[in-house]
Order: structure tokens, then sequence, then C-alpha cells
């Protein structure tokens, strides 16, 4: 059975009152018990690198301190052979319960994915914000919290809930 948390595009955001975020559902104590264990997963799913079969070809960590993380990833480009890399920073603030994910371009952070954890009840609020040239224009600076971002926090929720809540083996 898939664990799954369930998340809601263009929320009002409880951090930044006015704005929009992707929200959690409260995350059942059963799938992941506390701010803590939620955390130390998301650090180390970030370190480990994404798991999507088929699709990453390489994983780098390129610099790795306390508090952020540089990696490349680097990806195959749906039917060819060829591929691309994405570099990220990660950037960890426990004491904010927030995590920042930049996506860099050759010279310039392009986008932000920026996480948000709540602890009464344990939910995760997430949202985008780039100003790079590579963005449409129409998007430059605006806080975005569509279907996309949606799916994309379910993905990273259910990762978490399966390294915790492994799949029995027939």
């Amino acid at each position: 059975m898939a664990l799954k948390v369930a998340c809601h595009a263009q929320q009002d955001s409880p951090s930044s009152p006015g704005e929009v975020s992707v929200l959690s559902d409260p995350i059942p104590a059963e799938l992941i018990p506390s701010f803590e264990v939620l955390w130390n997963n998301c650090v180390t799913v970030v370190r480990e690198g994404p798991k999507i079969e088929g699709e990453v070809v390489g994983f780098t960590v390129t610099d790795d301190s306390e508090n952020s993380v540089r990696c490349e990833t680097s990806f195959k480009k749906a039917g060819t052979s060829e591929t691309f890399m994405i570099i990220n920073n990660y950037k960890f603030d426990k004491e904010a319960h927030k995590i920042a994910m930049e996506f860099i371009g050759s010279s310039d952070v392009i986008d932000t994915y920026n996480f948000v954890f709540h602890e009464d009840p344990l939910r995760v609020e997430f949202y985008a914000l780039g100003e790079g040239t590579q963005l449409p224009e129409a998007l430059r600076g605006q806080r975005r919290a569509g279907q996309n971002l949606q799916v994309f926090l379910e993905t990273q929720l259910a990762e978490i809930a399966a390294r915790l809540c492994p799949p029995e083996q027939s």
C-alpha cells in the first residue's frame, strides 16, 4: 500500500499571510512521528539524492556542511540517450524550520523551492520563488504554489514515508 500525505495547491500561507503555498494535510504520527524525524529524513534524502528510476543517471555531492549541501544530478532526457545536469544548493535552517532548494544556472540562482515545517499539527508548507532569466518573465518574482508543486511535495513526503515504513516483503 502506498503511503501518502495529501497536499493542496494555492492555499493560504500560514507563515506569510496574504501569500499562497502548497500545504500538506496534517501528517499522522504513525507515518512520521515528529518534526525531528521529518527534518532528519529530509536532510538524509537530500544528501543521498533523488531516486527516480530510469531518469536519474548520476548524483554527486560537491559541497557538504552542517547547514548546506551543493549537489549535481544528471538526468536522462526523455526519449533520447542525451543527459542534462541540474545543480542545487540546499540551505538548512533547523531553528527556523526551513529548507531552501536553489536551482543554479551558469552562475546565478534561477529558482528557489522553499519548504516550511509546522509542528502543531505536523505539516509542510511549500512554494517556489525565483528571479532567474531562464524563468518566463511573467513568473519572475512571483510566488508559485500550483499543482506541479503539489505533486512534487506529495512525492517528497511519500519518499520519506516509505523510508520510515517500508512496504512488507511478500
